[in-house]
């Protein structure tokens, strides 16, 4: 069914809607009281991007796709764990695997959208090892040589590997740089091994970029 995609993603996007109004409101002037404030109004307008998603879905399905999806993910770390959000969630990541399985060769514009974008932000990301390294060399020296170590070496390490991890982490799955330790995934067919990386990456990767 061709407008599945836009069906799944309309009503994914107006149960978004519905959550964010329901649990946050409208109070767009609230939004810059703090950031927390400012995280859960503007928030309330994720889900258009669903909506956008599900009506470019026919003609642009992986554009579609991205949106949807992308839409999906941003609004369970943003809504909660409630059941509207898990409404808008499901009904949202339905319609972009739907617009996904409909993609072919000639309809892969959110594909490479997406690759860019990872590439840009993991190669810009990668510049933190240089600086995390400069960092732990130098509370090293400073506690070893001088006997004075810092207070803010660790937090600093802590916030630049967590930073690294978080936008590096799409663009070394994307290059498959990701270490593997098996031998018996790799001897799989491509088919199966699809299927695998998608099953862990929604039961552990995706709830772990949710907390």
């Amino acid at each position: 069914m061709k407008n599945l995609p836009m069906i799944l993603g309309i009503i994914g996007g107006a149960f978004g809607l519905w959550a964010g109004f329901t649990y946050y409101g409208a109070d767009y002037a609230a939004a810059f009281s703090s950031f927390k404030a400012f995280f859960h109004v503007t928030g309330t307008l994720v889900p258009i991007l669903a909506i956008i998603g599900a009506l470019l879905s026919p003609k642009k399905p992986s554009l579609g796709a991205v949106l949807m999806i992308g839409a999906a993910l941003a609004m369970l770390p943003i809504f909660g764990l409630k059941w509207l959000t898990v409404l808008a969630v499901a009904f949202c990541a339905g319609g972009g695997i739907a617009a996904t399985i409909q993609t072919d060769s000639s309809h892969e514009e959110g594909l490479h959208i997406v690759d860019q974008i990872s590439t840009v932000v993991g190669k810009t990301a990668g510049w933190c090892i240089l600086v995390l390294t400069f960092v732990t060399c130098y509370e090293v020296f400073m506690r070893y040589v001088f006997g004075a170590p810092t207070t803010w070496a660790f937090d600093a390490s802590y916030m630049l590997y967590g930073a690294l991890f978080m936008l590096a982490g799409a663009y070394a799955l994307s290059r498959n740089s990701h270490v593997r330790g098996d031998f018996i995934y790799r001897s799989w067919p491509v088919r199966r091994q699809a299927g695998m990386d998608l099953t862990l990456y929604i039961l552990f990767f995706s709830p772990a970029f949710s907390r």
